[in-house]
Order: C-alpha cells, then sequence, then structure tokens
C-alpha cells in the first residue's frame, strides 16, 4: 500500500490530502521517518479534535462492531483515561505546520475547506453503530467467548444486525399466541 500511495503522490500535480487516525498514535522517531519519506513535499498536519467522551463512545461502538473488540464500556474508559487529543500536536509541531480543528464545531468542514482550499464534507463518524446494538454484541463476545462469537456473528452477520437496527420500518414479528399454561 505504501508503495502504491507513493507512486499515485508522485504523479499528482494537485494537493494531496492523507488521512489517518494511526497518525495520532505515531512516535516521535516514527514522525521523523514520515518526515523523511516526504523530503522534497510541503507537508501541512490537521488535527482534528472533539468531544473527547463522544469520540470514546463513537469508538467504543466502532471496535465493537468492526474488530470484535470484547472489553465493556467501563473498561473501555478505564483504558483510555489518560487519551487526550491534543498531546499529539507538540510531536509534530517539531516538525511540521500544525493546525487544530474541533470537528463538533458548527463549521468544521468550512474551515477545513478554508485552509486547504478544496470543497470539502466531512460526514459524521460511526453514527451508523447504535449503542443498544455494540452493547448487545459486547455482551455476546463476553457471554460466548471469543471464538464462538467471532463463528456466529461473522461481519455478514453483523451487517445485518445493522441494518435491521437502523432502518425506520421494522420487520413484521410473529405473534406469540400459543398458551403458556
Amino acid at each position: 500500500q505504501h508503495a502504491r500511495m507513493m507512486e499515485e503522490i508522485a504523479v499528482s500535480d494537485k494537493p494531496i490530502f492523507i488521512s489517518s487516525e494511526r497518525l495520532a498514535g505515531l512516535s516521535e522517531l516514527q514522525i521523523e521517518k514520515l518526515k523523511k519519506t516526504f523530503t522534497g513535499y510541503n507537508i501541512e498536519i490537521i488535527v482534528v479534535i472533539r468531544d473527547r467522551m463522544r469520540y470514546l463512545d463513537s469508538t467504543w461502538r466502532h471496535a465493537v462492531f468492526r474488530h470484535d473488540y470484547a472489553g465493556g464500556w467501563d473498561a473501555f474508559v478505564s483504558r483510555m483515561k489518560s487519551f487526550r487529543f491534543e498531546e499529539i500536536v507538540p510531536l509534530y509541531e517539531a516538525h511540521f505546520p500544525v493546525h487544530i480543528f474541533n470537528l463538533d464545531a458548527p463549521d468544521f468542514s468550512e474551515q477545513v475547506s478554508e485552509l486547504t482550499g478544496a470543497q470539502l464534507c466531512f460526514g459524521a463518524a460511526n453514527i451508523g453503530v447504535p449503542r443498544r446494538l455494540a452493547e448487545l454484541l459486547q455482551a455476546q463476545h463476553e457471554l460466548l467467548g471469543s471464538k464462538v462469537y467471532k463463528e456466529i456473528f461473522t461481519s455478514e452477520v453483523k451487517n445485518r444486525m445493522l441494518f435491521a437496527a437502523t432502518r425506520t420500518n421494522q420487520p413484521k414479528l410473529d405473534p406469540f399466541n400459543v398458551p403458556l399454561f
């Protein structure tokens, strides 16, 4: 992927945007390697921040749904207690100009578009994974164990569940009319 990306960048005569949440987790050494990789290019870093708890909630739901994260919400928040968006800024500022934008700002897209000179529109992240679905999947993962959970809750099954949980008209349910006693 890296080689293909560099080939694509080399032949482009337009500004290039590279977007990756993984950039937030780079070490000082990795940032220096990034700088060497793009020697000769004008690099500017955009750091996107947002309300911490909304971010954690979104990230947890995404991790449970897409990456089979087995941990509960409370454990996840506890693990992330020291996480702060702003911590990455000083590491990058030592090498590149850094711009900070708040995803929750009503004019977020306009601000980034003004900086970049491109008309950009950013959607909301992970809004499609309802909390109740993530809680259900996480509870099943904990109950069944990872091996059985992953056999049952394949990507296809989880995507069908997501579709059912987010559609506006609910499916018909068979009535239960058998006497209990």
